[in-house]
């Protein structure tokens, strides 16, 4: 699903790392770097989705190491304190889609994005053969007309594909669950940058392609195709036109007739289960919101925790510039051994101009990149990823580049094993592997990869590993980003609801990483933790049973009990202390609600 957000004017420049979430106190640096923090924080509640809608950025909100509490507060708290007497119904609003709200901003290399009018776009046609051929051999035979097949068809551009069924679905091109099996038809070229797309795409989501408007004849992928062709080219006179004829001559057919009314039996309960777990999303979360809200006006708290997931950029086009070279002299040695070629080389110096911002790359030069950063990390010793990965997390800011990089074959395979060797990493490996991590969450692929069964134990287990590293303040503070990131990833994503997960598995990735922070919050030396990352320890816990009624009962009754008033003799900010507070008010909800 699609959710246009608007991005905040940015407020941060090229300052050293910050190392505090909104509302916390100054805290010195953890370590001399150009990167910044940055926070992406959710619409307000008056837009049309609940403010606990995911989305990958709606603005850059950076602190200045020396900026005053008051000004601070100025920046980021108007808008929350303005939303303290509001409560969210109870019920999800008509008119508001249960999706994943995705900003349509390409970029966040820099606060700044800019267009790159120059470069033109190939489009083409993807035409999967749903029939594998046999309705084109025998259909005169079956049902008494020749039809060239039953197919499904995609729009390729910007190196992404893009289809409609259970509304609009993006891969990377040639990912889709449709198979390797395709006929590429090209239908020209357009000059819109993928922004411009990816709005349209949310404008026409709203208007005709919702998840229950699909229908097999009447309204379906190949309308989807045609009308994409047309925004991006002007026509879609290239559009082959048997896609539709076929079906219109199927469907006319006592067989076709009975055959589309069967398929429409089993995809409206489809659709009905689809948008009954969407409604169930959203329920689940605007009731954790109202309670939120609730506890917040009952202890007197002007405010309510931001939902945001945390970005580490470096906001300066010259940084950013090197660290995406750092993998060259990996990549020479490579040609030299003849296991990568001078074309990877070429790539490596053409992504480049992500570094100052641009939001559309030529998606060849990102497919080139994304190959040779997976040879060079399974041809390195895992010790030594260190510089890939910094170049990497800061390529991954762009959308073109992480969709890239989720959809590889085996790039995100190689990153998750290697984390086995996570204690033998130097210090400036660890931290950029977990600020990779944490940048996945700049994009909804990314955070679906998070997300994915097959790795959210392995990123569990990182961070808490990272939280460990209490020598090293910025690999500490990069651990608690993750885990911020992590609980709202679970939350916001996890189908049906994380609530049905959790009571179906002790084992659930969530269960962990609530077993990680009540650990670290109550059971680690408190001189080890500091006030940034207690912060937002208890902003992940707060997410996480602030919208799971049974990980508040684990919570309750863990092992690792969460001790409120330790922590509330610790914290130095309001914030913290008004976390903490949540905390006691949903134990004590929870409490009343068992007996």
């Amino acid at each position: 699903m699609f959710k246009r957000v608007k991005p905040n004017e940015p407020t941060a420049t090229d300052a050293q790392d910050s190392i505090r979430p909104v509302g916390s106190a100054p805290s010195p640096p953890p370590a001399k770097s150009n990167d910044q923090s940055v926070v992406a924080r959710p619409p307000t509640a008056g837009s049309s989705m609940p403010t606990s809608a995911y989305h990958s950025l709606v603005g850059f909100i950076s602190s200045h190491l020396d900026g005053s509490h008051d000004e601070l507060r100025a920046g980021v708290g108007e808008a929350a304190e303005a939303q303290a007497d509001s409560f969210p119904p109870l019920l999800p609003p008509e008119n508001s889609r249960a999706g994943a709200v995705v900003s349509s901003c390409m970029s966040f290399v820099l606060s700044t994005v800019r267009r790159n009018p120059r470069l033109r776009f190939d489009v083409f046609i993807h035409i999967y053969p749903l029939d594998r051929g046999f309705v084109s051999r025998h259909s005169k035979d079956l049902i008494g007309v020749e039809v060239h097949g039953i197919h499904h068809s995609a729009v390729v551009c910007y190196g992404m594909e893009f289809f409609f069924e259970g509304g609009i679905g993006v891969t990377s091109k040639g990912c889709t669950r449709f198979g390797k099996e395709y006929q590429v038809v090209p239908v020209g070229s357009t000059a819109k940058q993928p922004s411009e797309f990816y709005e349209w795409l949310y404008k026409r989501e709203g208007e005709m392609y919702e998840v229950w408007s699909y229908h097999v004849s009447k309204h379906n992928c190949h309308d989807f195709t045609i009308d994409a062709v047309t925004f991006l080219t002007g026509s879609a006179d290239s559009v082959p036109s048997h896609l539709k004829s076929d079906v219109d001559t199927l469907v006319s057919t006592p067989v076709g007739a009975a055959a589309r009314d069967i398929i429409l039996h089993f995809i409206k309960g489809q659709q009905y289960m689809l948008v009954k777990v969407q409604r169930n999303q959203l329920r689940e979360r605007q009731i954790g919101g109202m309670c939120a809200r609730a506890f917040a006006k009952l202890v007197g708290l002007a405010t309510v925790p931001p939902q945001c997931v945390v970005l580490f950029h470096m906001n300066n086009a010259k940084s950013s510039r090197r660290a995406l070279l750092s993998i060259t002299s990996y990549a020479e040695q490579l040609i030299c051994r003849g296991v990568l070629n001078k074309a990877s080389l070429e790539a490596l110096r053409d992504i480049l101009v992500i570094a100052d911002g641009v939001e559309s790359v030529d998606p060849s030069v990102v497919s080139e990149y994304i190959a040779a950063v997976s040879t060079v990390l399974v041809n390195t010793h895992r010790t030594l990823w260190g510089p890939v990965l910094n170049g990497l997390r800061v390529a991954v800011l762009n959308k073109m580049v992480l969709c890239a990089c989720v959809f590889h074959p085996f790039l995100l395979g190689v990153i998750a094993n290697g984390v086995r060797d996570f204690i033998n990493m130097t210090a400036d490996g660890k931290l950029a592997l977990l600020r990779f991590l944490c940048n996945l969450a700049s994009g909804m692929h990314g955070a679906l990869a998070l997300n994915c069964t097959r790795y959210a134990d392995t990123w569990v287990s990182v961070a808490g590993l990272a939280l460990m590293e209490y020598r090293h303040t910025a690999i500490v503070y990069a651990g608690a980003a993750l885990t911020v990131n992590l609980a709202l990833v679970f939350v916001l994503l996890t189908r049906p609801t994380l609530s049905e997960q959790v009571a179906k598995s002790v084992q659930h990735p969530s269960m962990r990483l609530v077993t990680v922070l009540l650990f670290f919050l109550g059971y680690w030396p408190k001189a080890r933790v500091p006030e940034p990352v207690l912060n937002m320890m208890l902003l992940a816990l707060h997410y996480l049973t602030n919208s799971c009624l049974p990980l508040q009962s684990v919570v309750k009754n863990h092992i690792f009990q969460l001790k409120t008033t330790e922590l509330t003799a610790r914290a130095l900010t309001d914030e913290t202390k008004m976390l903490v507070v949540l905390q006691q008010c949903f134990q004590v909800e929870w409490t009343h609600q068992s007996a």
